[in-house]
């Protein structure tokens, strides 16, 4: 298992550096961007896409810790700049300081619209990168995209606003899917929040973090899974370990016991999701409802990145209470994610990525066809941890600086 984790982690390294899926063509509008993914086997990128260039950031950040390699350093500050790029200094104050969601080459122009939830994994991979390179110039970055956050998009509650349409003028996404306003994914940015309240000292980041976490909890069942969205039509496995992830991050920084509780029994419901073969299901059967029912009856998907963030939610729960079904649940999760990596034979485009879902069909394996860059870029993180465990190296700070 070594060889075969130590082989995955330079493939998937490899692939999030050099297979062209980072912008580095100097002379291109979206130079330092990261693509969404690349579509096999046709081997073309989609839009570029900011949310996943600021998990770039911490994913770089991290690898240039690992590997002193000071390539990775360098991409990263190429993801900041061209995230600057794409700030909205003026104009429509609603979204003054904010990135936008996208660019689309094929169409020369950004997205315009703004994500809360792209904006908050912005903020966190700039607070890494600044918290070890102290460039000022980022921390003045994320404090303006913080104030966005913050002012404008969220709500009384503690819950935030999905996104604001530029075009349209408007505020707010309204829907029942985990993108839309309401969505427990929302809990994740009290990582960024707590990360750039601790460089900076604006309380307002903090309490920021606070009220929605506080506010996710009211999503939380009774078996610990989080609604995807305060509709309460379904339960969507990724967005349920965002929460978590938000949710105990800040439950360790806040020493908040009531977090804690929380984050613990949603991890635990994890455990009782996992299969035999260590993934998890995209949506589970105990929150299915339609239209996604039917969609999963035809094709019951398991979820890589979804197996991934458990994987790594296991690692850092055992590394607090030392719950010998955690570590167990994460080897297993590790046994999945490398036999869904794709290896050599798929050409540098390709090779050391990971597929997103795959589903057992009447008619045999059916496999999405996209490699998208966010379910690579959480595998890795979790093999790298599941390296620390195994070679006696853990540490739970390790793992809260380097969570995204």
């Amino acid at each position: 298992m070594d060889h075969q984790r130590e082989r995955a982690i330079q493939l998937a390294s490899q692939w999030l550096t050099e297979s062209g899926i980072v912008e580095t063509d100097d002379q291109h509008p979206a130079y330092g961007g990261v693509y969404l993914g690349v579509h096999r086997p046709r081997g073309a990128y989609p839009k570029v896409h900011h949310r996943i260039t600021g998990y770039g950031l911490s994913m770089f950040t991290a690898l240039h810790r690992r590997r002193l390699n000071a390539g990775d350093l360098e991409l990263a500050h190429q993801a900041a700049a061209y995230l600057n790029r794409h700030r909205k200094l003026d104009g429509y104050p609603l979204v003054y300081g904010a990135c936008d969601h996208a660019y689309l080459p094929d169409l020369l122009k950004p997205a315009e619209y703004y994500l809360s939830f792209d904006n908050a994994m912005i903020i966190q991979g700039l607070c890494d990168l600044y918290r070890q390179t102290k460039v000022e110039d980022l921390l003045d970055m994320a404090m303006d995209i913080g104030s966005w956050l913050v002012e404008n998009m969220q709500r009384p509650d503690g819950g935030f606003y999905a996104r604001v349409d530029l075009a349209r003028r408007k505020l707010g996404q309204a829907g029942p899917t985990f993108e839309c306003d309401g969505g427990c994914q929302h809990a994740k940015h009290a990582i960024g929040l707590l990360r750039l309240h601790r460089l900076c000292g604006d309380q307002r980041f903090a309490a920021a973090a606070r009220d929605v976490l506080r506010w996710v909890l009211g999503l939380q069942r009774s078996d610990g899974l989080f609604w995807a969205n305060e509709k309460e039509r379904y339960v969507f496995t990724h967005a349920h370990c965002h929460a978590v992830e938000g949710l105990l991050f800040g439950a360790i920084i806040l020493e908040d016991d009531t977090l804690f509780r929380a984050a613990g029994k949603a991890v635990d419901a994890l455990l009782n999701l996992q299969f035999e073969d260590g993934s998890l299901p995209a949506v589970p059967e105990e929150g299915r409802s339609l239209p996604l029912k039917a969609l999963n009856i035809i094709m019951p998907y398991k979820a890589t990145d979804a197996t991934a963030q458990a994987m790594r939610l296991w690692l850092l729960m055992y590394e607090i209470g030392r719950d010998e079904r955690h570590l167990a649940a994460a080897r297993k999760a590790e046994t999945y994610l490398l036999g869904v990596q794709v290896r050599e034979e798929g050409g540098k485009r390709f090779s050391g990525a990971f597929h997103y879902q795959e589903a057992e069909t009447s008619i045999g394996l059916h496999v999405r066809s996209m490699l998208y860059t966010w379910v690579t870029q959480f595998s890795l993180s979790a093999l790298y941890w599941m390296h620390d465990r195994e070679n006696g190296t853990a540490a739970l700070q390790t793992y809260l600086r380097e969570l995204f």
